[in-house]
């Protein structure tokens, strides 16, 4: 009877780890498939930039700092990842 019990409490752990691993796949894809603005913009400052400065913040950053007056000022490359509406958290 135990056993019983037993079998079924693994099974469904097997299974919720399964679904986990399954769905966790299935949006990692679409996450990695986002090419439009600002989705694409987010993606690519937390995962691909390689400048040397980056810009952090909200819709101030976005607005209020240029990155081609900032990249020849200073001769290095730069990345606006401001993004309008939210705080830097």
């Amino acid at each position: 009877m135990k056993q019983k019990y037993l079998f079924k409490i693994l099974l469904f752990v097997l299974l919720l780890i399964s679904l986990d691993y399954v769905i966790g796949k299935i949006l990692a894809k679409y996450y990695n498939s986002m090419n439009r603005g600002e989705e694409q913009k987010v993606r690519y400052s937390l995962n691909d930039v390689n400048e040397d400065v980056v810009i952090f913040g909200a819709s101030r950053a976005q607005h209020h700092y240029s990155s081609s007056i900032i990249s020849d000022s200073l001769n290095v490359t730069v990345f606006n990842t401001g993004y309008g509406g939210i705080n830097i958290l």
